[in-house]
């Protein structure tokens, strides 16, 4: 089905008291969140077939549809990377706990190879587990190597794996508070959906019962 494009018209021009049935129609849809009176206007006002009005509401049906796979696809990705960033918080936690241990050398820096920790189930150096996660650039390490990398050597301190810490917990909140919001307009969306499935299945209802109106009448 061809969707007619309705052109915008000003609001001045619409009628100064629609259809009891009309004026109903455009509250419903106006709580959906279709801006378009005008154009609703003209289609309750009889200037268009009731295909063409069927069409404009599948049009916004799939407008509404594609904002919600939109949603949903950015959720999916948000909870993907803070989960993500659950993980390395834990691989710098179990740095500093074992920094904490060492209070004499926290100020100076303890070798990065003198730190053994558990990441993504394997046991190893907190150098091999830092690069592993990404994270040699967000914790500030001492003596990096030649290639700008750190080695065994390469020392950490406990304030710099705080700093970090609190950085990824920063960022953490930021995509957690971002998803709560999009979770919302989520609902609304599967909400406004569900209004507008049930106003098409009522307008072919009432094309139904007119038909048969007619039907009947001509008996």
């Amino acid at each position: 089905m061809q969707v007619q494009t309705f052109a915008r018209v000003p609001f001045a021009s619409l009628p100064a008291e629609p259809a009891p049935a009309q004026a109903s129609f455009l509250e419903e849809l106006g709580a959906l969140g279709v801006a378009d009176e005008v154009e609703l206007a003209r289609l309750m006002n009889g200037e268009v077939s009731p295909e063409t009005l069927m069409g404009f509401l599948g049009f916004r049906l799939g407008e509404i549809d594609r904002a919600v796979a939109k949603e949903v696809t950015t959720i999916d990705h948000q909870g993907k990377a803070s989960n993500a960033i659950s993980e390395r918080r834990e691989l710098l936690d179990q740095i500093a706990g074992q920094l904490r241990l060492v209070t004499s050398k926290t100020d100076e820096g303890v070798k990065l190879g003198e730190l053994h920790v558990e990441w993504q189930g394997q046991k190893m150096t907190a150098r091999e587990a830092l690069v592993s996660a990404g994270l040699t650039a967000d914790v500030a390490i001492k003596h990096l190597g030649a290639d700008g990398l750190p080695t065994d050597d390469s020392k950490i301190t406990l304030a710099n794996v705080e700093t970090a810490s609190s950085k990824l917990e920063k960022e953490q909140r930021r995509l957690t508070s971002d998803n709560d919001l999009r979770m919302l307009r989520l609902q609304d969306a599967m909400n406004r959906r569900s209004q507008l499935v049930q106003m098409v299945s009522n307008f072919m209802r009432a094309i139904q019962d007119a038909q048969r109106t007619i039907v009947g009448n001509m008996r």
